[in-house]
């Protein structure tokens, strides 16, 4: 009987130790378990920070809210932001660039608009009349339509041909007779006769 005591006593000598050991190891589990779901959740979060780069954003332009690609913005703002810096080329080819990866873009039209005024700009007059004359044609409803004529007229004047400057100035007066465009017309048309 001494003798089974001395067996069970070691065994619960071996049977503490062994708890020990499982408390200490699941303990450490327990802490690489909450760094792992930790890592997982800052993993996560920059993924999904990511992600919502990419994510389509709500804009208020001309007057609506409408839906872009966040580059498509980024791109035509930085674009609009160049042509007032005087910086003609970078608008330029930052209008194009937009136009040819979002043909259909709600900013295309406008796109397409300060094409025709960075061109004008840089003084390469057939462009500018050429993306002032897709502008009229692509978008006749478009309040800056008025201005876009009154360019071409002036397009036409840059490139020496008086005639079809004073056709299209007259078109302006007549289509648009209260915009201020066609009160520039006016003024510049007495010298076209």
């Amino acid at each position: 009987q001494l003798e089974l005591n001395n067996q069970i006593e070691v065994l619960r000598q071996e049977i503490a130790r062994l708890r020990g050991q499982l408390e200490v190891r699941a303990n450490a589990l327990a802490g690489e378990l909450a760094q792992t779901q930790l890592r997982q959740k800052n993993q996560f979060g920059e993924l999904d920070a990511r992600v919502r780069t990419f994510d389509p954003v709500s804009v208020t332009f001309e007057g609506r809210t409408i839906t872009v690609d966040p580059e498509e913005k980024r791109l035509y703002e930085g674009s609009l932001a160049a042509l007032r810096a005087g910086e003609f080329g970078t608008a330029a080819g930052g209008f194009a660039s937009l136009r040819q990866r979002w043909p259909a873009s709600a900013y295309a039209p406008l796109a397409l608009y300060w094409s025709g005024s960075a061109q004008f700009a840089l003084k390469d007059f057939r462009a500018a009349l050429s993306s002032y004359q897709r502008f009229v044609s692509r978008h006749p409803d478009h309040p800056r339509v008025p201005d876009a004529l009154l360019a071409q007229g002036l397009c036409e004047l840059e490139l020496g041909d008086k005639r079809n400057a004073r056709r299209i100035l007259e078109n302006l007066i007549e289509k648009h007779p209260n915009s201020p465009a066609a009160g520039q017309a006016r003024e510049r048309l007495p010298a076209l006769r």
